[in-house]
């Protein structure tokens, strides 16, 4: 007897969202990681009020999470992302691209940070994360910002189709 399993029905993908509500997610990550990692340095260098530090730290990593949430499925948005079999050579390249406009900027910032550190600690007058939760938010946020940031490089610079 020859029986076939069924085959799962083929989806179309989503259409690409447009450019701009692509953008506004990726400037509500990184805006949002920016403030958070404000509000925990301000604090570190001169003790907020508890108040305004939960503030502002609140309104950012809000901000972070709603602008990463749909970045960390791309296709969500339109966009190529995983190990799509339907994706055709230029999904391919332009996913292949945004990984290693990733790495390289992953590299750089890396690359500042400890030019930073070296800096602070001879320098002193330079603010450096003074508490657990000032390493805890940094260690965080790159666990959560890292993988997003493929998706969110290519929801930046992915154009709209033509006639859009």
């Amino acid at each position: 007897m020859n029986a076939t399993l069924p085959q799962p029905p083929q989806t179309q993908p989503r259409p690409l969202a447009p450019l701009a509500n692509r953008r506004r997610l990726v400037l509500m990550a990184c805006g949002g990681y920016a403030l958070f990692l404000l509000a925990v340095a301000l604090d570190s260098a001169f003790g907020l009020p508890d108040g305004l530090m939960i503030a502002l730290a609140l309104v950012g990593m809000l901000l972070f999470i709603r602008g990463s949430i749909p970045l960390t499925k791309p296709s969500r948005l339109g966009l190529p992302g995983g190990r799509d079999h339907q994706m055709d050579e230029r999904q391919w390249q332009r996913l292949s691209q945004s990984h290693v406009t990733a790495y390289r900027l992953l590299g750089a910032l890396f690359l500042l940070a400890v030019l930073y550190f070296l800096v602070a600690a001879q320098n002193g007058f330079l603010p450096t994360p003074s508490t657990s939760f000032a390493w805890m938010s940094l260690y965080l946020g790159a666990a959560i910002f890292i993988p997003v940031l493929p998706a969110a490089i290519l929801a930046w610079t992915e154009p709209d189709p033509p006639g859009e």
